[in-house]
């Protein structure tokens, strides 16, 4: 089966429409058309009856997908663009990942609360009594997984600011984090990185290290004590402006879950179904 990547999931900010209001942008990008359909090969046999794949299993690990930070975070925002929209960090995060779980269920069989397991639930981007980071680390250490590895993915895009005034920025690209000391989050963090960078077609950052000493990364520091695999991509930078404008677009957003889906079923041993 092939999946062609293009979605439109998470409701946009002030109860705009997203589809063509916030997410999609004339000046910005034309949007896309649908793929034309699949050729008839001359002298192809007429096919047969349908053969049921057999269900999917489940997976070695259970993968957590982490959406970090709440409505109300602060400084977790663009500037204001030209139209007067501001880009806030905690959707696009939130909407890249319902698109992940999307793609995991549609594309490769995977059952959410059996094969993958959101750390927050989508309302809860929009609770201020809500303490997130505790909870969600709270989450990944405490539920079980029948004795089956854990991973975490966490999703987030990036930032760069100068002086007090929030203003665009140069810094762009693609990075991806993990916990010094922990072998498996780091082949991991390559692997994930490389396919994103590919997928993209966006400057490569490399993958980061988060050291003991280094107080950011909350979920890397407090989730790698408990000997859990952690991996944290920044999926570009919401302070520059250009690369603002691809976050900015649902097709962006849709494509880095696309692409994150190839690879952790990759890490499953599957071949990736999700054409980009």
């Amino acid at each position: 089966m092939l999946i062609i990547a293009y979605r439109m999931f998470f409701p946009a900010p002030d109860g705009q429409d997203g589809a063509d209001t916030v997410l999609y942008d004339p000046a910005i990008d034309t949007k896309p058309t649908p793929p034309d359909p699949l050729p008839v090969i001359p002298g192809a046999l007429e096919p047969g009856p349908a053969i049921q794949p057999a269900p999917f299993k489940g997976t070695k690990q259970v993968y957590f997908i982490d959406m970090g930070h709440l409505e109300d975070t602060k400084g977790k925002q663009s500037p204001v663009f030209d139209d007067g929209f501001t880009l806030k960090e905690y959707w696009a995060n939130h909407d890249t990942g319902a698109r992940l779980g999307r793609y995991l269920e549609e594309a490769y069989g995977w059952v959410e609360g059996r094969d993958f397991i959101f750390t927050m639930k989508a309302e809860e981007a929009y609770d201020t009594t809500y303490h997130e980071l505790l909870e969600r680390v709270n989450r990944v250490s405490e539920i079980s997984t029948e004795g089956k590895p854990k991973f975490v993915l966490s999703i987030h895009f990036n930032a760069y600011i100068q002086g007090k005034k929030l203003k665009w920025t140069a810094p762009q690209g693609i990075e991806t984090w993990y916990q010094l000391g922990v072998t498996k989050s780091k082949r991991a963090a390559a692997f994930i990185q490389s396919n994103l960078v590919r997928d993209l077609a966006r400057p490569d950052r490399g993958i980061k290290v988060k050291k003991e000493e280094q107080k950011q990364f909350f979920i890397l520091r407090k989730l790698a004590k408990f000997g859990i695999t952690v991996v944290l991509v920044e999926g570009g930078f919401f302070t520059n402006k250009e690369e603002a404008k691809y976050i900015r677009q649902a097709i962006y957003r849709d494509a880095i879950a696309a692409s994150l889906a190839n690879s952790l079923a990759a890490l499953e041993g599957l071949n990736p179904t999700i054409c980009l």
